[in-house]
Parts: C-alpha cells; structure tokens; sequence
C-alpha cells in the first residue's frame, strides 16, 4: 500500500470497519481482514487508537494528546499526523 504521508489537520479520522480487535496483556492487537495483517499497538499507539472511536478532527487529535502527554507540543502534532497517516495508508483508519 502507498503512504498517504502526514495528514492535514483539518482531516476527519476514525478506525476503519471490518477490523478485529483484542487487548492481550496491555496491548491492542488489530486485525485487518482484507489484507490479512495484523498489527499491535501499544502506549502512544494505542492511546491514540482508543481517541479514534469517534470521528475526530486531526486538529483535535493532536490537542488532546498534547494535554495529556509531556512534551514539544509542535514535534506531538507532527509526530502524530505522521503515524495516523501511516495507519490510514495500511487501512486501519478513514480520512475525510
């Protein structure tokens, strides 16, 4: 799959359908049925995953995880408009 690379903040993101999820010990294990993948996520990942129940604005995305989290709010925003791109190019996430 091609990478989409780093999302504009003004995209809408959620989880994908058709994905099965399970926690084992502490870490959300995703799997994707129609490429037959499955990936693990956990920390960062997976707190990011939990805020994508709901349709989210990317800006909102990224001002959530800068509250919660100790650090550079400009490298937050990049790094996490990085990885949710990286997650919509493997199909785990839609982008509106």
């Amino acid at each position: 799959m091609s990478s989409l690379g780093p999302l504009s903040k003004e995209a809408v993101v959620a989880r994908a359908p058709g994905l099965l999820m399970v926690e084992v010990d502490g870490e959300t294990v995703l799997l994707c049925i129609a490429n037959g993948s499955y990936y693990g996520l956990a920390t960062t990942a997976r707190d990011i995953w939990v805020r994508l129940v709901a349709k989210t604005k990317a800006s909102e995305l990224c001002e959530q995880l800068v509250a919660a989290y100790d650090g550079d709010p400009a490298r937050i925003e990049v790094e996490t408009l990085e990885f949710v791109g990286k997650m919509a190019a493997l199909g785990l996430v839609t982008v509106a």
